[in-house]
Parts: structure tokens; sequence; C-alpha cells
């Protein structure tokens, strides 16, 4: 009886000093197993995780291992008396490119048990040293400029700058740039919300510069007048969904027939607006959106960049 009622209380010494949880959710850099990290001092993380049952357990010391393909340990931190379990920042040797590193967290909770678990990241190129050969045999694969082809009816998210100069020998006032025309989701009524079936180059977006307001006086402005046809059924090809002024320090009487430089970008069918300069002084004021979807990145892309030409009056 005696040698049962020890048993029983070893037995029950030796449970109390088990773990009650296991590590979990393992990262280096917020990334399981995370590959081609270019971060010389990588941060780990890890979870701890409850048996079935189990209640307030929490961390009261941790040690973070770390060793190379060869076994070689680059990094011990000790047992370290801290609840620390997010962000912690890699102080060892410095990591080698292109290596998978093996690492192993032991933690400690209130009771003084402890669990551990095993990961690994990988290195990528890093950004090495003239001295280091990470690099070295590295050539170009890339396609030569006239390659490189432009696919415009795919480009949702695009800067366009154009010059424009107006013919002060006819007495011009405005002539415009477009762009988004013969999207082939409006040429095909199956293929956009509205069942829209646009004849050939009737379908697009145009930025007109509009000088006829523009003389010696101090209230005159010149407008960037924006249409959009062929878009939505209510869109009506010669009148401005958006009109805008230019400030006469951009364009006045002096220089209203000089050559003017516009710049559109346009993200998911958001635009911004500069004209003869990009900072705020020569930005129109606002973002436009001309996308008939809504705004932003959860909506169907329009307009794409597609087919961009000139326009004037004949």
């Amino acid at each position: 009886m005696k040698k049962l009622s020890f048993f029983l209380f070893f037995l029950f010494f030796f449970l109390s000093l088990k773990a009650d949880f296991q590590l979990d959710d393992l990262r280096v850099e917020y990334t399981r197993t995370a590959i081609g990290i270019d971060v010389e001092n990588p941060r780990f993380s890890w979870q701890m995780k409850a048996a079935p049952g189990e209640r307030g357990i929490w961390q009261t010391a941790y040690q973070i291992m770390v060793r190379d393909p060869e076994g070689t340990f680059v990094w011990d931190t000790r047992k370290i008396p801290e609840n620390k379990s997010v962000g912690i920042s890699y102080s060892g040797t410095p990591l080698d490119p292109c290596t998978r590193y093996l690492w192993t967290v032991i933690v400690w909770d209130q009771k003084g048990r402890s669990a551990s678990n095993t990961s690994w990241f990988e290195t990528g190129l890093m950004d090495p040293d003239p001295g280091l050969s990470a690099w070295a045999g590295a050539k170009w694969i890339g396609g030569q400029s006239d390659q490189l082809v432009l696919q415009s009816h795919y480009l949702s998210v695009f800067r366009v700058r154009y010059t424009l100069s107006l013919d002060s020998g006819s007495g011009s006032t405005k002539a415009s740039f477009i762009l988004g025309a013969n999207d082939s989701r409006l040429l095909d009524k199956n293929k956009n919300i509205w069942n829209i079936g646009s004849d050939i180059d009737s379908s697009f977006i145009k930025f007109e510069l509009y000088i006829s307001s523009v003389d010696g006086s101090d209230s005159g402005l010149a407008k960037l007048n924006i249409y959009r046809a062929g878009y939505h059924p209510g869109d009506i090809s010669d009148k401005p969904i958006i009109s805008t002024d230019i400030s006469r320090k951009l364009i006045n009487d002096r220089n209203k027939y000089e050559p003017h430089i516009l710049l559109l970008e346009s993200v998911f069918g958001t635009f911004t607006l500069f004209v003869d300069g990009k900072d705020n002084v020569h930005r129109l004021q606002g973002n436009f959106n001309l996308n008939p979807v809504g705004r932003g990145g959860d909506y169907i892309a329009f307009p794409l960049l597609a087919d961009i030409g000139f326009s004037v009056d004949r």
C-alpha cells in the first residue's frame, strides 16, 4: 500500500510539471516559414495554445535558438524572463543570403512548465556588400525596349503626360486628349452590367482644355472639361460630367497659346490632374472619379488606358 501511495505521489508530481500548453503559429517577419527575407534583423513571434480545459496560463520567460544548415547556433538568447512574444528582433551572427535557418523557441509558464516548437525561414539575396557574392553572375533576362509592348487595353493604373498647344492664328479656343476609348467590355453588351453595346470610337474619356473665357480681365478662367461617352446609359458625349477651373497663375491671357503640359494619374478610375507641373500649386482641386461603377479597388476598373488620341473640332 505504501509503495502504491509513493507511486501515485510521484505520478502526480510528474504530471504537475508537464506543460498544459503548446506553442503554435511560429512566424518570422510575421510570416510562417518565410522565404526570401531581405531583413538583416528579422522579427520572431509565436502563440501559446492551452490544452483543452486549461485556463489562466501565461508566459513568464522564453528562449530562441537559431541554427544554420550545418547545425551551428548563430543566435541563442538563453532564458529571458519576459512575457513578450511578438516582434522580437534577431541579434545574432549576421545572416547569410539564400540560406535556410532552423529556429526553436522554448516558453515557460507561470508554474515553471515549458513547451517548445521548431520552424524555419529562408533569407533572400539580402543587400550584400561588394565583398559578398550573392549577386555574382547575375544577368539581365528581361526584354529589350523594342520588345516591351504597351498593353494599354489592360492597364487600370496608369499615368499620362501630354503637351497641348492651341493655335493662335485660327483663334482656336479648345482641344482635347482622349483615353479609355474602345474598351472591349463596352463594345459588347454581354460584357458590362448596363448591357451597353457601343459602336467603334463612340466610347471614351475626353479631357478638354477650354480657354474661351480667358481675356485681359481678372475674372476669365481657363477650364478643364471632362467628358465621358459610352460608359453609362446616362452619358452625353457633348456634355461635360466635370468642369473645373484652372488658376490664372497657370493659364492666363499672356500664355494661353503657349504649350501646356497636362499630367493625368489614374488608379482604378480616380484621377489626379496637374497642369504645367506636379506639386500642390499645379494640382487641380480634388480627385475626380470617372468610374461609373464606383470608387476604389473593390469595384470593376473603368477606364482602362485603352485607345488614346487627340480630338479637335472640324
